[in-house]
């Protein structure tokens, strides 16, 4: 009896896990794969930050690499 009972808990369980698992997806072959289309153009998007200073306009990490370049120049 112990046995019967044990035989169907083990096919319920089964059951409960074939229903709960998913199919395996199908295979579509790809015939044209996804790309942009030839026609988009670029998004051109204004940069960021504060605005580049100077008459020749520089980086805020240009601008402090010549002025700790002068403060070297300046010292006795």
């Amino acid at each position: 009896m112990a046995d019967v009972i044990a035989e169907e808990r083990k096919q319920l369980a089964r059951k409960t896990l074939d229903s709960v698992t998913k199919p395996p997806p199908a295979s579509v072959p790809v015939t044209n794969p996804v790309t942009k289309p030839l026609n988009v153009t670029p998004v051109t998007k204004p940069k960021g930050g504060r605005p580049l200073l100077g008459d020749k306009p520089m980086t805020a990490a240009e601008r402090m690499r010549k002025y700790r370049q002068r403060l070297k120049e300046a010292r006795p």
